[in-house]
């Protein structure tokens, strides 16, 4: 239990953090690839949408457009912070938007109520991944699609990190934060612990190992 704790305290941030996160990362890094990652899934008006790990929203809030007032969009994440900028934010013309602080790897959600679930760089984080795609799973209605972004691996953007930590902390800050965010090359887009092919029927695979779709 006490590991468990501390797993979790590791990604609980400050409400000014939260509030830079939504201006610059999910803004110039995620912001251009969320709508990739809902075109994969194909949404329709009226779907019921669970946007995972959802951080500020959005990933959500343009689900929440697609599936129109008619459908329903769920936001989770484990960060308080970060619902609480994703709640601050003005409502999109869509779905209305419900906003929840619960860890991935219990939902406390019923099963079989999403027709999508959407994680965006959100699964190589999780504590277990194995628990949290069974749970994406559970919540998934028969025939539902699971989407998926992962990295692939250390971009540009956590090697600028790294050099920023080295310089401002030390070097085993840098490598540790560098390190804990490698996965396999892209030869075998294995993404982390997680086998997409064996895992679950293949939908639609992106090309580049990035973002992935399947039906469950």
């Amino acid at each position: 239990m006490e590991h468990e704790m501390s797993q979790l305290e590791q990604w609980q941030l400050t409400a000014e953090a939260a509030e830079l996160y939504e201006r610059y990362p999910a803004t110039y890094i995620l912001g251009p690839w969320a709508p990739l990652l809902i075109d994969a899934a194909c949404l329709i008006l009226g779907e019921r949408v669970l946007d995972l790990a959802c951080g500020t929203g959005l990933v959500a809030r343009i689900g929440a457009q697609r599936v129109g007032p008619a459908g329903r969009v769920v936001g989770v994440d484990l960060n308080p912070g970060m619902i609480a900028v994703a709640q601050s934010l003005p409502a999109v013309v869509g779905a209305p938007v419900e906003w929840l602080e619960r860890s991935a790897v219990d939902l406390r959600l019923p099963s079989a109520d999403f027709d999508v679930v959407f994680c965006q760089q959100g699964l190589q984080f999780f504590p277990d991944r194995l628990v949290a795609l069974r749970e994406m799973r559970r919540v998934l209605k028969p025939g539902g699609r699971l989407a998926l972004s992962v990295w692939t691996g250390v971009g540009p953007y956590h090697g600028a990190v790294g050099e920023v930590l080295d310089r401002c902390i030390g070097n085993a800050v840098a490598t540790k934060f560098c390190a804990s965010r490698q996965v396999p090359s892209r030869a075998e887009p294995s993404y982390g612990a997680l086998q997409p092919k064996r895992a679950f029927p293949m939908w639609r695979f992106a090309s580049g190992g990035s973002t992935f779709a399947c039906r469950v």
